[in-house]
């Protein structure tokens, strides 16, 4: 490890924050100045409770959406969807009107005013009432459609997901593997899918 004067309090922190597990149980940083390295750190474990390492691959936050967006891609090059499908012509049952009515497009861009859908309740609710969390949102007030952006952290990464098991009668996480990282010869034990 290496640890420059001005960095010294922040590694501190770091590693006190990893031992407290609150923000985090482990982080990986490095400062390179002009082409010198001034800080190359490790601290706390990883998602399988193995120690950082300075050469440590870490798991990305949010890893799968962008995966779920190239599988959402593919079934639109394989001609099984189109940016203009509307969630509620893929997604059987899905009554809510003002989400039934966004498009593919609008999910992927942001403009679905799915932004609205509480993250942090969504993540903690059993995974079969997540759906009807979601369902259970109002629009966003004065939202304009296709216009206006807002990222959707859960709501619209959940409905896509939707999207890909309606289309392809098997669990999102499933297709993304076989679909987006086996051709690539990923392995998915090394990235974490939620």
């Amino acid at each position: 490890m290496l640890v420059t004067e001005p960095f010294e309090e922040l590694v501190d922190r770091i590693e006190r924050e990893a031992q407290e597990g609150f923000f985090h149980t482990g982080a990986q940083i490095v400062v390179t100045r002009s082409g010198t390295t001034v800080l190359d750190m490790a601290a706390g474990q990883t998602h399988l409770h193995a120690p950082y390492e300075t050469s440590t691959l870490s798991a990305l936050y949010c890893t799968a959406k962008p995966l779920v967006a190239v599988a959402v891609l593919r079934l639109i090059a394989e001609d099984e969807l189109s940016l203009g499908d509307r969630l509620g012509d893929v997604i059987e049952g899905l009554e809510t009107r003002w989400i039934a009515d966004r498009t593919i497009e609008q999910v992927l861009g942001h403009t679905a005013g799915l932004h609205v859908v509480n993250t942090i309740l969504a993540r903690i609710l059993p995974e079969r009432s997540r759906e009807g969390w979601v369902y259970a949102s109002e629009p966003p007030a004065g939202w304009r459609f296709g216009t206006d952006s807002a990222y959707s952290e859960f709501g619209g990464w959940f409905l896509l997901g939707r999207v890909i098991e309606e289309l392809t009668a098997q669990p999102f996480d499933s297709y993304v593997r076989s679909a987006v990282l086996d051709p690539y010869q990923v392995d998915a034990e090394d990235l974490i899918l939620r």
